[in-house]
């Protein structure tokens, strides 16, 4: 489990990792990120979470994996879920704003990146919202 966040502010449209662990190969396990202006993960995978937060105000981005199940969060708001099947075990770098291709960096992003944070646990709901700055109860539906 873990939980990847940070403060972001841009205008890109294209492909720029935010954050992305990358292992002595250079195959990326994970990378969080924007794409097409939209929040996106890639453990694989790209899986894209509209709409976008490329509007160059700020936004707090976060990633929670709790098991198998990978949760994206902008600004506190829950975007989506999916399957998650990366492992960190092989995991020998991490970066902020781009990746690591062979042996040159890639995808960069183009953008500020503040106040990013790593946690080897999985936040729950309320803890991303906090981190967000909400502090009234979220409205759950009954």
């Amino acid at each position: 489990n873990i939980t990847i966040s940070a403060w972001v502010k841009t205008t890109q449209g294209g492909e720029g990792n935010v954050i992305a662990a990358n292992d002595s190969a250079s195959a990326h396990p994970l990378m969080l990120g924007i794409s097409g202006g939209n929040p996106y993960v890639n453990d694989g995978g790209d899986t894209r979470f509209p709409p976008a937060i490329n509007d160059d105000q700020w936004h707090l981005l976060t990633y929670v994996r709790n098991g198998s199940t990978g949760y994206v969060y902008a600004d506190g708001v829950q975007r989506g879920t999916y399957t998650s099947g990366f492992s960190l075990s092989t995991v020998t770098r991490w970066s902020i704003g781009q990746e690591w291709d062979n042996v040159t960096p890639s995808d960069f992003y183009t953008g500020v990146v503040d106040d990013a944070r790593f946690y080897n646990y999985a936040l729950s709901e309320g803890e991303v919202g906090w981190l967000a700055g909400k502090t009234k109860p979220f409205d759950k539906p009954f």
